[in-house]
């Protein structure tokens, strides 16, 4: 945890991806980003989130999605929040 993304172009402070991503049984935790998905950025056009068992908690964006923001496909399997 309490990882930063900065700057203009910032996205993800803990993973950003435009590809699979695949997370289990996993803690995103007071992450930040100066744009959107303070824990996790999923990008388009093929980007595919699968959290199992996962929880994001404390994460920050300024602009969109503090836990998780996602143009792509975003399941999420006994994971908080939802």
């Amino acid at each position: 945890g309490k990882n930063r993304a900065r700057g203009s172009l910032s996205l993800g402070g803990a993973i950003t991806t435009s590809g699979v991503l695949r997370v289990f049984d996993s803690t995103f935790y007071a992450n930040a980003s100066d744009q959107h998905g303070g824990g996790i950025f999923v990008g388009a056009p093929a980007g595919d989130a699968e959290l199992v068992r996962t929880r994001l908690e404390g994460n920050y964006a300024a602009a969109w999605g503090g836990g998780i923001a996602s143009h792509g496909r975003l399941v999420a399997i006994d994971s908080t929040p939802p």
